[in-house]
């Protein structure tokens, strides 16, 4: 998994050139995070009974009538289980608000977080004499914005312009 991630940030930050200097310890954290999930889950399987349970949950998820079912069934069970939370609405009568807006909330931090830490989703200054940025992701250019257009927020006009004194 490890090696995986590691070719898959190499690959995804065009050969490390997006990866700044303050990120690369994130990003080995990354790498050993991903040594100990990986670790773990392999430990864990390894017990009989895990890999008992592991084998019946392969069987269920590759059968026929699962992977037939599994372009309506998936997108079902992700809006119901994991983004409106329903498997805790059946053991409360309180409202629910607040445990599908801290999932959705972690889901949000981590796709914008990693693939910054990894140099996969990149800002750069779009030349050297203009205000303007660039929003790069795996190297590509998706979107470029003046540093005092709406979309990058008026705060930035702050910084970059001179002092009067």
């Amino acid at each position: 998994m490890t090696g995986l991630l590691l070719v898959a940030i190499v690959l995804g930050s065009r050969g490390l050139p997006g990866l700044r200097l303050r990120a690369r310890p994130y990003t080995v954290a990354t790498l050993f995070l991903a040594f100990g999930v990986a670790y773990r889950y392999t430990v864990w399987v390894s017990a009989p009974a895990s890999r008992r349970l592991f084998r019946k949950g392969r069987q269920a998820a590759l059968s026929w009538r699962n992977l037939r079912d599994a372009p309506t069934a998936l997108p079902r069970m992700i809006a119901t289980y994991l983004g409106f939370q329903k498997f805790l609405g059946a053991r409360s009568q309180r409202p629910l608000g607040g445990p599908p807006a801290d999932v959705w909330g972690c889901l949000l931090a981590a796709a914008i977080t990693f693939p910054l830490t990894w140099g996969w989703f990149t800002f750069t200054a779009s030349s050297a004499a203009g205000p303007g940025y660039e929003m790069r992701l795996w190297g590509f250019t998706v979107l470029g914005f003046d540093s005092a257009s709406l979309l990058a927020g008026r705060c930035t006009t702050a910084w970059t312009s001179r002092p009067s004194w």
